[in-house]
């Protein structure tokens, strides 16, 4: 058999598997799918190719309070920046500026207080924090911090998203050795009912996280992705509507045998050996062309017109030269998408230029002006971004 042969049997398979992804995620539904290319690139690109609307952001840390140790998931409404940091449980707020305004932190045993907080959303239509909480329920915050009211929820969940009419919930796939057997709960914000969706068949990696997997889109689009499943399920209004399968060919593990039990670390080790994708996360819906990432940490350009993305290892920050791979979506009135600068890799980076000085000769004079002006800063630098 030739070697063309092979790769097109390949392709063929690899096609196969996305369009039994699409129907078998959801017999029971009428959804249309959209299949959409990926392309692989080895290069990072530059930022102004695929952005606009830089903000740089260095977050205050002159007092505890503000230090963020990471940073889950963020939202912008007016001037107000919230930074959701699961490892503290809590969430910081800065304006636009990066001057600290204050911390949300309802930890304790009591009432209105929290033992766990697992996501949090923003509802632009009720102008209100969504914290998902454990015990299990969602508090809702004024945008001061101000607790107005409890949601109780009886499953596990571990995301939570809203438009005008609905909460989103991705589901806990594997609870106490039980698996469930739809993807995501779809709650009505005025009767509380509770629509189920998107079948699950199987879970090959239950324990393993591989970010987060509701997102909000332009508009009243709600996005949604899960793991060893290549397609991005959008909503809106409760409604669902049309989903888009990234084809990655030779790529894909999603067409090995569905009984294989993934431990984590064994599946990071393969997955990144081999160069398979096995999840998408990170969804910014920019109006002409969506950004996502994959378990390979690279950044994926999906033009909605051509109908097809490719994967860069990461973006050049055009002020400074930087390589930049770490990003995360921003929730609020616009869809944008934030890359950070942590302090250990400007540390990094002035310990690199004290060992080799030559290297100083090739740097720009901005880049040696943003590490002098994070030295000794616990907070990281916040590149903000519009998708074209």
């Amino acid at each position: 058999m030739s070697m063309n042969t092979k790769t097109y049997i390949t392709a063929l398979i690899c096609i196969i598997c996305a369009v039994y992804a699409c129907t078998e995620a959801r017999h029971s539904e009428a959804r249309i799918c959209e299949t959409v290319s990926n392309t692989q690139s080895s290069d990072y690109c530059a930022d102004t190719l695929l952005f606009h609307e830089c903000m740089e952001i260095h977050l205050q840390d002159s007092v505890r309070e503000a230090f963020v140790s990471r940073i889950d998931r963020l939202i912008i409404t007016g001037d107000t920046l919230y930074i959701t940091d699961t490892k503290q449980r809590s969430v910081v707020a800065f304006n636009t500026k990066g001057e600290y305004l204050f911390r949300i932190n309802h930890r304790g045993h009591g009432n209105k207080e929290y033992t766990d907080l697992i996501d949090v959303a923003y509802d632009k239509w009720k102008h209100e924090l969504l914290f998902l909480v454990y015990p299990k329920a969602i508090f809702h915050y004024t945008p001061d911090g101000r607790h107005i009211r409890t949601t109780p929820v009886e499953e596990a969940y571990t995301d939570i998203c809203a438009d005008s009419t609905f909460y989103y919930l991705a589901e806990e796939t594997y609870t106490n050795g039980i698996m469930t057997d739809k993807a995501l709960a779809i709650m009505n914000k005025n009767s509380l009912n509770i629509t189920r969706t998107i079948d699950i068949e199987h879970e090959q990696a239950p324990f393993c996280s591989l970010g987060r997997k509701l997102y909000s889109g332009v508009g009243d689009r709600i996005w949604f992705t899960r793991k060893f499943d290549y397609t991005l399920y959008s909503f809106s209004n409760g409604i669902a509507l049309s989903d888009v399968i990234v084809n990655y060919g030779s790529r894909e593990m999603g067409c090995q045998d569905r009984s294989t039990r993934w431990d984590c670390m064994e599946l990071a080790r393969y997955a990144n050996e081999n160069n398979y994708v096995y999840g998408m996360h990170n969804i910014c819906d920019g109006q002409h062309t969506m950004v996502f990432s994959t378990n390979q940490n690279d950044i994926n350009v999906m033009d909605k017109k051509k109908h097809s993305s490719i994967s860069y290892r990461g973006i050049v920050q055009s002020t400074y030269g930087t390589q930049l791979r770490h990003y995360a979506v921003i929730d609020g009135s616009d869809a944008k998408c934030v890359f950070f600068f942590w302090p250990e890799e400007y540390d990094s980076a002035r310990r690199s230029l004290r060992e080799n000085p030559d290297i100083t000769m090739k740097v720009s004079t901005e880049y040696l002006r943003l590490l002098a002006t994070t030295d000794g800063r616990h907070n990281p630098v916040l590149f903000i971004y519009t998708p074209r």
